[in-house]
């Protein structure tokens, strides 16, 4: 979660110069600052791994997983660094780090390494002016709702139901769809279709592409909006999910296997 807080009576203090995080290269050099295990003003290491992962991270309670477009770094993140910048070599924040990946550890498999996850800090920019501004954040919408069963082989996110009136009807989408690109970005499930979404902004028009009825399309959808309430999730049961734009939590579908990444939150 991003807040945006209000100190009184501080003085001293130098902030952060805040960066663009749609600049970063891969193999860029960054910083991770946090207090990992109470050890206060730890800094580690690394470089930018990837600028565009669907990032599936699971809460407390095993009962959802939180979807979101992250930046992918090998530089260790650890408990306490979770809410902490990633920093650029010229001392700008360029994201917020999140999530990692530690492989089947918990399971007794592997233990993976390297594999840390953060908010890009243009996505939190966004969310902080909105804040301030409005005191409060929104988030687009698609108007669609999909899911992410075990059984579905299906390379794309299959449309389960569609928001009457909404955008993706608007732009001609129709349940059964499979949508398989955002842009230029390929979709393979309903996770990656949720994470590319929110990669941009209410009222902004994305051509998406659409497999129906044997054929493919480019359709153009202007993104609706709603008040970001809470964060998009996925249940951890099968079954079909909104965007956010129809009736319910604004969860995404239920899941049945491993997603593209068993994270935990720091």
């Amino acid at each position: 979660d991003l807040a945006v807080i209000k100190l009184e009576g501080a003085s001293g203090l130098t902030p952060a110069a805040l960066g663009d995080s749609d600049a970063l290269k891969v193999g860029q050099q960054v910083v991770a600052v946090g207090s990992p295990d109470s050890l206060t003003n730890t800094v580690t290491s690394g470089i930018v791994s990837a600028l565009s992962r669907t990032v599936t991270a699971g809460d407390t309670s095993g009962s959802s997983l939180t979807v979101y477009n992250g930046l992918q770094t090998d530089t260790p993140i650890n408990p306490g660094n979770s809410g902490g910048p990633l920093v650029n070599l010229q001392g700008q924040v360029i994201a917020v780090n999140s999530a990692v990946d530690t492989g089947q550890a918990a399971s007794g498999g592997p233990q993976s390494f390297g594999l840390g996850f953060a908010i890009p800090i243009n996505t939190a920019k966004r969310i902080a002016n909105q804040l301030l501004q409005d005191g409060q954040a929104t988030k687009p919408v698609m108007g669609v709702s999909g899911s992410l069963s075990a059984g579905d082989r299906t390379e794309g996110a299959t449309v389960s139901s569609v928001q009457r009136g909404g955008p993706a009807a608007d732009a001609g989408i129709r349940q059964g769809d499979v949508i398989t690109k955002v842009g230029d970005t390929t979709v393979s499930d309903y996770a990656d279709l949720m994470a590319q979404i929110l990669t941009h902004s209410p009222g902004e028009t994305v051509p998406v592409t659409v497999s129906s009825g044997g054929q493919t399309k480019t359709v153009q959808v202007t993104l609706g909006s709603t008040v970001d309430k809470a964060q998009t999730t996925i249940p951890q049961q099968q079954g079909g999910g909104s965007d956010g734009s129809g009736p319910g939590d604004g969860s995404g579908g239920g899941s049945g296997q491993r997603l593209p990444f068993g994270f935990g939150l720091p």
